[in-house]
C-alpha cells in the first residue's frame, strides 16, 4: 500500500494536515487490519462524506427550523413556568450542533451548518439579499456569516455591476475571494456573557415544579454543564472568578458521584 493511500487515516497536526511523523507506525497498523478491512473503511469514508455534501442543504434547513424555534420560545414562551429564565431556547441552541452529529455529519461541518444557520436567523435581510443569497453555495454563505457589518457590505459592493446598485443584479464572487475579504473584516470572538455560566442557586425547574424528582434535577445540571462554552470561560476573569467562587458546591457534586462509584 503506497503512502499517498495511508493520507487520510493519519492523525491531524495543529493546521488540520496529516501529521506524516505517524507513517510507519500506520503502516504497520494497516498491514494488522488487511487490505480487505481497509478497503471497506476507505468506502465508508469516501460514502459518508458524498452523504454530508448531497445532504448539506437539508442539515443547514434543520439547523435554521432549530434556531426559528428558539428565538419563537424567547418572543413567545419566555416567562411560562416551565420555561424560566430562557432555558429551552438557550439549550436548544447549544444542542443544535449536537442533533446535526447525531445525524452523521462531522463535527466541523456540523459547526459550519450551525454557525451558518445562527447567522441567517440573527441577521435582517432584505428582499434582494435573501435572493442572492439563495442564488450562492453552501460554503459562499458560511463564508458571509464570518464577516463583519462592514465585510458584508463590501462584498456586496463588489458584486454589484459598476454604474449599478446592488439591487440591479449580483456578479459571481468565489469562495476564494471570500475567504479573502474575510481578512480585512473578519468577527472577532465573542466572549459568553457572565449570565451563560451556571447559576447554581437558579437550576431550571422541573416541567412539572410541584413533582419534581432527582433525576429531572440531574439531567438538567448535567444538559447545563454541557452547554457552558470551557474556551470562553477559561479566557474570561469574572467568569473564571464566578466558577472558584462555587468550587466547594462543585466539589460536593463529585463527593456524591464518588459515592456512588463505591455502591
Amino acid at each position: 500500500m503506497n503512502n499517498a493511500n495511508k493520507q487520510w487515516l493519519l492523525p491531524r497536526n495543529k493546521e488540520g494536515s496529516p501529521d506524516h511523523r505517524f507513517e510507519e507506525s500506520f503502516s504497520r497498523i494497516l498491514d494488522e487490519i488487511g487490505d480487505e478491512a481497509y478497503s471497506s473503511l476507505r468506502q465508508f469514508s469516501i460514502e459518508t462524506s458524498h452523504l454530508q455534501r448531497q445532504s448539506s442543504k437539508e442539515g443547514l434547513d434543520l439547523a435554521i427550523a432549530i434556531f426559528n424555534e428558539a428565538n419563537y420560545l424567547d418572543a413567545n414562551c419566555k416567562y411560562q413556568p416551565d420555561n424560566q429564565y430562557g432555558w429551552r431556547s438557550k439549550l436548544l441552541r447549544k444542542q443544535a450542533q449536537l442533533i446535526l452529529e447525531t445525524i452523521g455529519f462531522k463535527r466541523n461541518n456540523a459547526n459550519k451548518l450551525v454557525k451558518t444557520a445562527e447567522w441567517l436567523t440573527q441577521k435582517l435581510f432584505n428582499h434582494e439579499e435573501r435572493q442572492w443569497l439563495c442564488s450562492l453555495t453552501l460554503s459562499h454563505v458560511y463564508e458571509l456569516s464570518r464577516l463583519t457589518t462592514e465585510g458584508f457590505q463590501a462584498v456586496k459592493q463588489e458584486v454589484s455591476y459598476p454604474g449599478f446598485t446592488f439591487a440591479a443584479g449580483q456578479r459571481e464572487i468565489s469562495v476564494r475571494r471570500l475567504e479573502e475579504l474575510r481578512r480585512f473584516h473578519s468577527k472577532s470572538i465573542a466572549i459568553e456573557p457572565e449570565d451563560k455560566l451556571i447559576e447554581m442557586d437558579k437550576l431550571i425547574p422541573s416541567i412539572d415544579s410541584k413533582d419534581a424528582s432527582s433525576h429531572d434535577s440531574l439531567e438538567q445540571i448535567i444538559d447545563l454543564v454541557k452547554s457552558i462554552d470551557w474556551v470562553a470561560l477559561k479566557s474570561n476573569p469574572s467568569l473564571s472568578k464566578r466558577l472558584e467562587e462555587e468550587q466547594e458546591l462543585l466539589r460536593q457534586l463529585f463527593v456524591e458521584a464518588e459515592v456512588f462509584d463505591c455502591l
